[in-house]
């Protein structure tokens, strides 16, 4: 296990030695320090001390309360889907950690400018310049430099606040009073196994408590939609049903991943799951390629976010066994609150 694995697995409090509840205590004296300091931070934009500054068009952010897993980008590329089929020309902010997602979003998105670095104030008045008409900024919760019109967050509905303790004791950025900020809250992964109905109304009523009067409560998935390979061949869903498959994930929630492929019909043999923005060197392909080889292995399914890394590397010898699972986020619950939210920044 690596470090950055075992650190996680304290904060989700999936481990329970003696090591853990130790290291625990200890991550829970760092957590006052580090509200400490996210407190100061947005107290000195509340005065003034530090400056937001207000764009020319309208700014739309999308982000989390906690540290990943929500299912956040295929949400941004649903969002820059809907604007573009409005006319509204809009460009993406990202501050482009790890890659992998700027990769992402600018190949499924060919017709949307996306700008990625650190400083994200700059970056938007660039995109204004070059005519973007709509900024979505995306992991905008916690960045208050750039004033927003609408702030919307997205929650796993299975674990919307994780253990429910801050960072780094837990997974949450920021305590859930910062809901009240938002405008719209996104439940996501409401089809997963874990969600039973009467779990999820409970989640939703818990969290619609921390929201302000007249927030936008929405719910929505992330549905599989085609296969795509290394020469961006097309293949349905069915395609892999029974064949025997390893599932190939560095992402913040792989078992999710795993739920939607068990879920194709396919006999899943083996995982390779690997630390978010995990980044894959050569002796991990050569290993996946050695078990897929032993074990009969019929096809190597990942991640779109996963492949964008894999590809480049030597892949030949398993090229022809790999399968990207393409995935487009959906609205279940609450389309035509969003819809109306939406258009009320678009034409206010």
């Amino acid at each position: 296990m690596s470090i950055s694995a075992y650190f996680l697995s304290i904060m989700k409090d999936e481990r329970r030695s003696a090591d853990a509840v130790v290291f625990g205590l200890f991550l829970t004296i760092l957590s006052f320090f580090y509200c400490a300091a996210v407190g100061l931070a947005s107290w000195m934009y509340k005065t003034g001390i530090k400056r937001s500054y207000k764009m020319d068009v309208p700014v739309v952010s999308v982000g989390n309360i906690t540290l990943g897993g929500t299912g956040k980008t295929p949400f941004v590329i649903y969002l820059a889907d809907y604007f573009s089929g409005k006319g509204v020309k809009a460009g993406i902010l990202t501050r482009g950690y790890g890659g992998d997602e700027t990769v992402l979003m600018k190949e499924t998105l060919p017709d949307t400018a996306v700008y990625a670095g650190k400083n994200r104030l700059d970056n938007a008045r660039a995109a204004v310049n070059d005519g973007c008409k709509l900024l979505i900024l995306d992991d905008g919760f916690q960045h208050r430099r750039i004033k927003r019109d609408l702030d919307i967050v997205l929650l796993d509905k299975n674990k919307p606040f994780g253990n429910g303790h801050i960072f780094p004791r837990g997974v949450l950025r920021e305590s859930t009073d910062a809901l009240k900020r938002a405008d719209i809250c996104i439940f996501t992964k409401i089809d997963r196994k874990k969600c039973s109905g009467e779990a999820t109304s409970s989640v939703c009523t818990a969290c619609r408590g921390e929201m302000p009067a007249g927030s936008t409560a929405v719910s929505g998935v992330h549905k599989p939609v085609f296969f795509t390979d290394a020469s961006n061949t097309f293949y349905p869903l069915e395609s892999v049903r029974g064949k025997k498959v390893c599932l190939v994930a560095g992402i913040a929630d792989p078992i999710y991943f795993e739920e939607m492929v068990y879920g194709l019909g396919c006999d899943i043999k083996k995982t390779f799951f690997f630390d978010d923005h995990y980044a894959y060197a050569q002796c991990d392909v050569d290993a996946i390629g050695e078990v897929c080889e032993k074990q009969g292995i019929e096809k190597i399914i990942m991640t779109h976010k996963d492949f964008v890394k894999f590809r480049k590397l030597d892949c030949l010898k398993i090229e022809n066994k790999i399968l990207v699972l393409m995935v487009k986020f959906a609205v279940t619950e609450g389309k035509e609150s969003l819809f109306a939210r939406l258009d009320s920044v678009i034409f206010c």
